[in-house]
């Protein structure tokens, strides 16, 4: 499959997952980047600034890692308590 550019970032698939760079300094582009990947795949958000105007909402398990460095900024107001913190998962394989 190669490597591929799409909507600024560079798109891979890693066995039967997909995995994704967000490069640095990104508008609205974690939405799209989580709709890519699909379901139990990884978007990985490069060092740097990233902008976000809108709700950004996962309606499936994604892994999202962030360089060192990474920086997501929002101008929306958050729904929960600030800052918010995902709970973290298990995954076992084979």
């Amino acid at each position: 499959a190669g490597i591929q550019l799409k909507m600024g970032a560079a798109e891979f698939v890693v066995g039967n997952r997909a995995y994704l760079l967000l490069e640095a300094y990104s508008i609205d582009g974690l939405q799209k980047a989580i709709d890519s990947v699909g379901p139990f795949g990884t978007v990985l958000v490069e060092s740097g600034m990233h902008y976000e105007s809108g709700t950004v909402t996962a309606t499936h398990p994604v892994r999202i890692i962030g360089e060192p460095g990474a920086v997501i900024q929002s101008t929306t107001a958050p729904d929960a308590e600030f800052p918010y913190v995902g709970a973290p998962a298990l995954y076992l394989n084979g």
